[in-house]
């Protein structure tokens, strides 16, 4: 076992040279830099020190309290492997299953996610975070990825959206790092979160809620994690984040690591994500004339007087999102098949179509589809015979066109040209003499 060494800010000269010779052994040891290093003063330190950290691959460890972090930060402590370096064989970042941070229960549960290995036996993990684009943000390391995703979601709600993650049996630095060099190099270098120092800090440091006095910092901080909580409801997480008050005073924002759950509230969520999975459909929808796959989960179904009213989450590309679909009996009785079947025939036609589907808050424009809350008849009334097309593949022939009988139509048969501003003159030349005056 191998030996480490230590040395912070605050330390004495031999500390001092310590650090010099550990920073030059790890520049020598990954190619960077091979000439001595010299410090000069504790600031200096502790700039080296950072560099030290991040190239041993220091791991956010969020249970950890502000202060420890601070002087992981700070400190050049490098601590070798103590169990032997293993070298499997490290997988391509491309070929790792992207999830979403929050699932469709509204949890930080990579657990339960897609092609993830076993959490629990892994010891730690290197994960990429992806932003709502799709592009790779941050690469990182973790002990306890559940909690990792969580701190680094509730700093940027607005960054962090989907994860790739892949864990090793044992903490090693060394593997950790061959497997951040390896993505770095699939990549082209590392993202933006690692490379630029601006977005580097902001997912590595508490939120700084910005305020300008001693006296406003913690009246700054509660404001601003009252809007990141606002923003992680947004996202449609329903997990609860509390806030560090230690940090609040600070003028910073951090949140708690989540509790450890109970027996029970494991065994409940367990529950609740096999209900999902068996809730769960695919189907196939046609975008930019290729086949891509997509999941409809099903969490309400409630029969009302004319057929189903659904609440579904719909998933391509690891984007999600939520929507109310009402399904009239006259699509799916006629034909002997499921509701869920004409749901996901609308889908596959507006995935097809590109259609948004988020839209923005208040009043619809008349031209914009009601993607968040409509019915199947809506569908077809908006997209007619392609709708009728796609739900023909699913009942295995083709729909009679002529249905629009079925709707209500106002058509303009006359135009009157526009309303006029009439006065009593007027009124008296058109409807005969004396009616104006005795308006």
């Amino acid at each position: 076992m191998r030996r480490s060494t230590v040395a912070t800010a605050g330390s004495t000269a031999s500390a001092h040279g310590s650090a010099s010779s550990v920073i030059t052994s790890l520049y020598a040891k990954y190619g960077r830099r091979s000439a001595p290093v010299r410090l000069h003063g504790p600031s200096q330190i502790e700039r080296r020190a950072e560099t030290v950290s991040m190239i041993a691959g220091s791991l956010l460890l969020p249970g950890t309290s502000h202060s420890r972090q601070r002087n992981l930060i700070t400190s050049a402590a490098v601590t070798e492997a103590t169990s032997p370096s293993t070298s499997p064989s490290i997988p391509h970042l491309r070929d790792l299953t992207l999830n979403p941070i929050i699932n469709t229960q509204g949890m930080v549960a990579p657990e339960s996610m897609e092609g993830m290995q076993d959490v629990a036996s892994c010891k730690s993990f290197v994960f990429g975070l992806y932003d709502g684009k799709q592009k790779l943000q941050y690469i990182g390391f973790s002990k306890d990825l559940r909690n990792s995703l969580r701190t680094l979601l509730g700093r940027r709600p607005d960054k962090a959206f989907f994860f790739k993650a892949h864990g090793l049996p044992v903490f090693d630095q060394d593997a950790m790092m061959a497997v951040r060099d390896a993505w770095y190099s699939e990549v082209g270098g590392p993202p933006p979160g690692n490379k630029l120092a601006l977005e580097r800090s902001q997912w590595q440091q508490p939120v700084d809620a910005g305020a300008i006095s001693q006296r406003g910092k913690l009246a700054a901080a509660e404001e601003k994690a009252r809007v990141l909580q606002e923003a992680l409801k947004a996202r449609g997480c329903s997990e609860e984040f509390v806030a560090n008050k230690t940090l609040l005073a600070e003028g910073v924002v951090d949140f708690m690591p989540a509790r450890v759950l109970t027996a029970e509230e494991l065994e409940r969520q367990t529950a609740e994500r096999q209900a999902a999975v068996r809730a769960t459909r695919s189907a196939v929808a046609l975008v930019d004339g290729l086949e891509r796959k997509f999941t409809v989960s099903y969490t309400l179904k409630f029969p009302t007087n004319g057929g189903f009213m659904f609440d579904v989450t719909v998933a391509l590309d690891g984007q999600e999102s939520k929507h109310r679909v009402i399904v009239g009996r006259e699509y799916y009785e006629p034909f002997d098949i499921l509701a869920e079947e004409v749901v996901e025939a609308a889908f596959s036609l507006l995935l097809g179509l590109k259609v948004p589907r988020q839209t923005a808050a208040g009043p619809l424009a008349s031209s914009t589809f009601p993607i968040k809350y409509f019915s199947t008849s809506q569908v077809e009334q908006w997209f007619g015979d392609e709708f009728r097309a796609e739900l023909g593949k699913a009942i295995g022939q083709a729909m009679d066109g002529n249905r629009d009988a079925m709707f209500w139509r106002f058509n303009r048969l006359f135009d009157y040209g526009p309303l006029r501003q009439e006065d009593p003159g007027s009124l008296d030349t058109a409807l005969g003499r004396g009616l104006g005056a005795a308006v």
